[in-house]
C-alpha cells in the first residue's frame, strides 16, 4: 500500500526516489524513468497524518496538450504559488481574508476527528481547539483556508476577537487519549481554547510527581493558559489558594453515577478540598498551583500561596462595580473584561485605540460596537465593514447618491417657491400703487433735465436718475427715450468740462447696465442699428418677451445654486456620516473634519460677508424699495431680513436686477 515513507525504484536498479516528491515536472531518477509513472494510472500520496482524508482529488489538472499527471500537496491551493505545470491549483482570487473583514456567513459548523465540533471554511472542518491558536498548522492541510472565494488563516486577528461569535456555542473539547476534556476559550484579544491543568484527569498524579509536561495530541501543543492573560481575572478580597482548583477537579472527575468516577476519582484526595489545595499550593510548578495566575495579582511583598488577591494596583487594572481585577494589559484592547465595561471607557482608552490598532486613524463616528455593544468605539463610515451595532457607519448615504440629487433638487424648488412667493407680494403692491404713466415719467424726468438742477444736485440726484431712466427705456417710444438720452448725455458732459471718459464712468458707475447701454447705443448707434434697423427691432421685440426674460433669470439663480449647493450637500453628507458635531469637536484635526470645516467656509462666509456688507449699503434692494425711504427701525428691520436670509441673497438679488431689466 502507498504511503507517505513509500519510495520508488529507478530502472536504473541503483536508486530509489520518494513518492511524494515524484511527478512535479522534473526528474528524480538520473535515468529519468520515474516520468513514465507520471501517467494516467497515478495515485497522489500526502505527507499528510493518519487521519487525513481522502486525497483523490490532490491531481493537477493537465495543462494543454501534455499528457504528464502530477500531484500537489494538501493545503497549497490559493497560498499564491504555483504547484502545477497548468497553474491550476491557484484560483482566481477576488477578495483576501483582511484583519478586519470576515465573511462570517461562508463558516459552517461541522464535526471532526472522533466527533470534536468545529467550524468548517470551504472543504475543511477545523476543530474549534485548533482556531485561534498561534502559528497553527491543520493536521492535513497548512495556512490559509480557502472559503467563499476568499484566503481566510485560521488567526485571522478579526475572527479572533470576536466573541459573539464563539462564545456560547463553540465548544472547546479536546480528545485527551480516550478522555474528552472540555476546555474555556479565553476572552481576550485571541479567543483561542486552553485547558488548565486541573481539567486534565491526570491532575491529582501530575501534583504528586510535581512535573507537567507539554503533551502533543495529533502534532498539536497542549495550551494550559490564554496567550494574552484573559484567563488572569480575579476575585477582589479573596485568598490566592488551590481551593477552589481542587473542588473543580473533583466535580469533573468525581461526579457520582459517571464512567469517569471510578477510573481517576481519587476519593481520599477530594474528601477534604482544604488540605489538598495546601498540598497543591506547595508545587513549585505555576500551572499545577496556580493555573490563573493568582498571585501576580497580590503585592509584591507576602506574594505566595494565600496572598491577598487584587492587591497589586501597579500591574491590575480594578473593575470597581464588578468587584474584580485584571492585568493591565487588557485594559483598553477593545473587548470588555470588566462589568459594566470599565475598563474600555472610550475617553480613557481612545489613544491606546488609536496605538494598538483597536480603530484606525481615520475613524471618526463614536458608536456602540458591532461585536461588544456594551462599549464604544470609533468607526470608519463608508469604507464596506460594519463597525457600528446600529449600522450607522454604513448607512444608506454610503450607497445611493441619488438622496443627494433630491436634496439639490429640494433645495433649488424651495428658492423658487421664495421667488414666486416675493414675486406675488411686488404685484399685490403694484396693485395698490398708481401705475406711472409715460407722460408723468417724462414730465419727471423732464426736472432733472434742468441744467442748473442737474448740475447742483448731481451726486444725490443720479440715484432717483438711475431708477427714471431704467424705466423710461421700457416705457417710453423710441424717438422720446432717444431725446431723453441724448440730452441726459449732454448734460453730463457738461457736468465733467466735456470730458468724455469722466462721463461715460460716470453714467456706468451710477445708471443700471442696461440702462446705461441703451443711452450709449443712443448716442453712438452700433453697426446693426445703422445697418439692419429691421433686424434690431425684432431681436429687441424678442427681447422684450417675459418668457425669455423669465428664462434668463432661472438660468442665472441655476448658475449660482447648483455649485454651491454641490458643496452643500457633501458638505451636509460628511457632517451626518461622521457623526454631527460631536465627532467635529472631539476629532477636530481628522481630514474628515477639515474638509467640512472648508466646505462650510467655502459656502458660508462669502454669503455672510456680502450679506452683511449689502445690510449695511443697500437693504431695500432686494425687496424693491427705494433706499431713500427706508429710515429707522424700518431700515433696521430689513437690514435684519437681509442678513438672515444671506442663504437666498443671490437669488433675490438676481431677481431684483433681472425685475429692472424686465420688458413692460
Amino acid at each position: 500500500t502507498l504511503n507517505k515513507r513509500s519510495q520508488f525504484q529507478c530502472n536504473s536498479g541503483d536508486q530509489c526516489v520518494s513518492v511524494v516528491d515524484m511527478c512535479h515536472g522534473q526528474p528524480l531518477c538520473t535515468d529519468h524513468s520515474d516520468l513514465q509513472a507520471c501517467d494516467d494510472s497515478l495515485r497522489c500520496v500526502t505527507r499528510a497524518v493518519i487521519n487525513a482524508p481522502d486525497i483523490s482529488d490532490r491531481k493537477c489538472e493537465k495543462a494543454p496538450f501534455s499528457k504528464h499527471e502530477e500531484c500537489y500537496e494538501p493545503g497549497t491551493e490559493n497560498d499564491g504559488r504555483y504547484h502545477c505545470l497548468s497553474r491550476k491549483n491557484e484560483e482566481i482570487i477576488t477578495r483576501e481574508e483582511t484583519a478586519s473583514f470576515v465573511n462570517y456567513t461562508a463558516l459552517e459548523l461541522c464535526q471532526e476527528f472522533q466527533g470534536i465540533p468545529g467550524v468548517k471554511c470551504g472543504k475543511h472542518c477545523l476543530e474549534n481547539y485548533n482556531w485561534c491558536r498561534k502559528n497553527y498548522k491543520g493536521s492535513y492541510f497548512n495556512l490559509p483556508l480557502h472559503c467563499d472565494n476568499i484566503n481566510l488563516a485560521s488567526d485571522n486577528p478579526a475572527l479572533c476577537r470576536n466573541h459573539t461569535f464563539w462564545d456560547n456555542k463553540h465548544s472547546c473539547d479536546y480528545a485527551f487519549r480516550v478522555e474528552l476534556l472540555s476546555g474555556q476559550r479565553c476572552s481576550g484579544a485571541k479567543a483561542q481554547c486552553y485547558w488548565p491543568s486541573y481539567v486534565r484527569p491526570d491532575y491529582v498524579r501530575r501534583l504528586q510527581e510535581n512535573q507537567l509536561t507539554t503533551v502533543y495530541e495529533h502534532g498539536h501543543t497542549f495550551v494550559y493558559t490564554c496567550e494574552d492573560r484573559s484567563n488572569e481575572v480575579h476575585d477582589v478580597d479573596t485568598k490566592c489558594n488551590s481551593t477552589v482548583y481542587v473542588e473543580k477537579w473533583c466535580s469533573i472527575w468525581c461526579s457520582n453515577g459517571t464512567e469517569r468516577s471510578n477510573e481517576h476519582c481519587d476519593e481520599q484526595f477530594c474528601a477534604n478540598p482544604y488540605e489538598s489545595s495546601e498540598y497543591a499550593s506547595k508545587t513549585n510548578i505555576p500551572l499545577l498551583s496556580d493555573p490563573h495566575n493568582c498571585r501576580a495579582s497580590c503585592r509584591e511583598e507576602g506574594r505566595g500561596p494565600n496572598c491577598d488577591a487584587c492587591s497589586n494596583n501597579e500591574n491590575y487594572f480594578q473593575c470597581e462595580a464588578s468587584g474584580k481585577c485584571i492585568p493591565w494589559v487588557l485594559r483598553c484592547n477593545g473587548i470588555p473584561d470588566c462589568s459594566p465595561p470599565e475598563d474600555e471607557n472610550f475617553e480613557m482608552c481612545y489613544q491606546t485605540y488609536l496605538d494598538t490598532g483597536v480603530v484606525k486613524s481615520e475613524a471618526t463616528l463614536k458608536c456602540p460596537s458591532h461585536i461588544y455593544s456594551n462599549i464604544n468605539i470609533s468607526a470608519t463610515v463608508c469604507d464596506g465593514i460594519l463597525e457600528c451595532a446600529n449600522g450607522a457607519d454604513e448607512s444608506w448615504l454610503c450607497e445611493d447618491s441619488k438622496y443627494g440629487v433630491g436634496a439639490v433638487g429640494a433645495g433649488l424648488m424651495s428658492i423658487l417657491f421664495l421667488l414666486i412667493l416675493l414675486k406675488m407680494c411686488r404685484m399685490h403692491k403694484s396693485k395698490q400703487s398708481e401705475e406711472v404713466t409715460p407722460i408723468e415719467l417724462e414730465t419727471k424726468i423732464e426736472i432733472y433735465m434742468d441744467e442748473e438742477i442737474h448740475s447742483r444736485y448731481h451726486e444725490n440726484a443720479m440715484d432717483d436718475m438711475d431708477i427714471l431712466m431704467t424705466s423710461g427705456q421700457f416705457k417710453l417710444s423710441d424717438e422720446n427715450r432717444i431725446k431723453i438720452n441724448t440730452k441726459f448725455y449732454e448734460l453730463e458732459l457738461k457736468c465733467h468740462n466735456n470730458q468724455v471718459a469722466e462721463a461715460h464712468c460716470c453714467i456706468k458707475n451710477n445708471i443700471s447696465i442696461n440702462a446705461s447701454r441703451i443711452i450709449f447705443e443712443d448716442i453712438n448707434p452700433g453697426f446693426l442699428r445703422k445697418h439692419f434697423p429691421r433686424l434690431e427691432e425684432i431681436m429687441k421685440k424678442a427681447k422684450s418677451n417675459e418668457l425669455w426674460w423669465l428664462l434668463r433669470k432661472v438660468k442665472q439663480i441655476l448658475s449660482i445654486y447648483l455649485d454651491m449647493f454641490k458643496d452643500m450637500a457633501v458638505m451636509i453628507i460628511i457632517y451626518i456620516l461622521i457623526g454631527g458635531f460631536q465627532s467635529l469637536n472631539q476629532f477636530p484635526t481628522k481630514f474628515t473634519s477639515v474638509i467640512v470645516y472648508c466646505l462650510f467656509a467655502s459656502v458660508f462666509i462669502p454669503l455672510l460677508t456680502s450679506s452683511l456688507q449689502l445690510a449695511m449699503d443697500s437693504p431695500g434692494m432686494i425687496f424693491g424699495e427705494e433706499e431713500s425711504k427706508l429710515m429707522g427701525w424700518k431700515r433696521f428691520s430689513r437690514q435684519c431680513a437681509v442678513v438672515g436670509l444671506f442663504l437666498v441673497n443671490p437669488a433675490l438679488l438676481v431677481n431684483a436686477i433681472e425685475t429692472e431689466r424686465k420688458p413692460t
